[in-house]
């Protein structure tokens, strides 16, 4: 693996692993506003924290919300995981889309965990096709 790949993937799980409470109470204005893709994010952001208590929030949230739930699951579709490999690139996209699944993880069911994992294989070996089709 390249040194710079490691030294971003270790820069990205600190980053991932510090969230504080200002992450649910961001999350909060953003069900406020009704803004659900938003306030996933900000979810998603307390659910990689190795603070338990900021987890166990963050899923009841997201249970007390339908809407989140409903936001986070379109985050995983195909459309949505290739727009994000095309912005991030493939190596660093990949590393962030299962950092983020991880976190999805905590919220879904096994089938939609199946699905999203599905989702994101496929858009990463679609991604690698485009690229070597485009050399």
């Amino acid at each position: 693996m390249k040194p710079v790949l490691v030294l971003f993937l270790m820069l990205l799980t600190s980053c991932a692993s510090a969230p504080t409470k200002q992450t649910t109470k961001s999350s909060t204005i953003n069900i406020e506003k009704q803004d659900w893709k938003n306030a996933y994010s900000d979810l998603e952001d307390a659910l990689n924290s190795n603070d338990p208590n900021l987890v166990i929030e963050a899923q009841k949230t997201v249970n007390a919300h339908p809407e989140i739930k409903q936001a986070a699951i379109d985050s995983f579709s195909r459309r949505s995981l290739k727009k994000s490999l095309r912005y991030w690139g493939l190596e660093t996209g990949i590393i962030r889309e299962r950092l983020r699944l991880r976190s999805f993880a905590l919220i879904a069911n096994g089938e939609e965990i199946d699905i999203a994992t599905q989702n994101l294989e496929e858009s990463y070996r679609e991604k690698i096709a485009e690229q070597k089709f485009s050399q």
